[in-house]
């Protein structure tokens, strides 16, 4: 309460302000080759190798995690999402990762590198590919589908860290390792190497393509990123603690 000329004014408290989650300050060492980080104001961190220009226009959202609002982009399922220009797969080791928060218990694209029929065996697909209200097939890489019972894994209206990281090895015996909240959840050492070595049509967040049948993600990015390295669990665990 405030006082002016003995009359008693109610105080009036600014609603809460939305930060950027920061996953890069504090790990830039973390971020290697050609890296590139996506904020969640839908701008790119300055060193990124590539920008993710947004299609559809996603809009300016604030969201829940750690407690903490964060800035976010909400993406609305249909024909939003964040594209690169043409690019390569990483040819070694690698880790993608996002902040997100679904809102649909269906197939919602995370973070995927495709080639002209993202169905070939060595592209990359990391996201929720089928009903999550049955079974989360979060995480595809080379053809290699790595499952998980929906219900113990992801809660609509909830935001999560999810990260896969791929350790290149030999062909059938590279690793991915999935993790949900900073805790792993999976991994399958039966990957395929090398992945998809030709130009790609990009990086896209948000969104898939599959023989012309595109699928969107309904829900909220809070950052996403790509590095050249496999994070550690050590690593992975740090930044789903981090608070804005």
């Amino acid at each position: 309460m405030s006082f002016k000329r003995g009359i008693v004014e109610p105080m009036i408290w600014p609603s809460a302000s939305a930060k950027l989650l920061d996953l890069y300050t504090g790990f830039a060492g973390e971020f290697v080759g050609a890296w590139w980080y996506l904020k969640g104001d839908g701008t790119m961190q300055v060193g990124s190798a590539v920008t993710l220009a947004p299609q559809g226009s996603p809009s300016a959202a604030k969201i829940t995690y750690n407690s903490k609002k964060i800035q976010a982009q909400q993406l609305n399922g249909t024909n939003q999402a964040f594209v690169s220009p043409d690019t390569i797969t990483p040819a070694g080791d690698f880790s993608v990762a996002a902040i997100v928060q679904m809102t649909t218990s269906a197939t919602n694209p995370i973070l995927v590198a495709r080639d002209s029929h993202e169905a070939a065996s060595r592209a990359v697909n990391f996201g929720v590919t089928s009903t999550m209200a049955t079974r989360a097939e979060f995480y595809k890489l080379g053809g290699n589908s790595v499952s998980q019972s929906a219900g113990s894994v992801f809660v609509n209206g909830t935001t999560y860290l999810m990260v896969m990281t791929y350790q290149a090895v030999g062909d059938g015996t590279s690793v991915c390792t999935e993790y949900v909240a900073g805790a792993q959840v999976k991994q399958d050492a039966t990957m395929v190497f090398p992945l998809q070595a030709a130009a790609l049509t990009g990086w896209w967040v948000g969104a898939r393509e599959f023989s012309g049948f595109q699928s969107w993600l309904q829900g909220y990015i809070g950052a996403a990123f790509m590095t050249e390295k496999v994070l550690s669990p050590a690593t992975i665990a740090a930044m789903a603690a981090v608070t804005p």
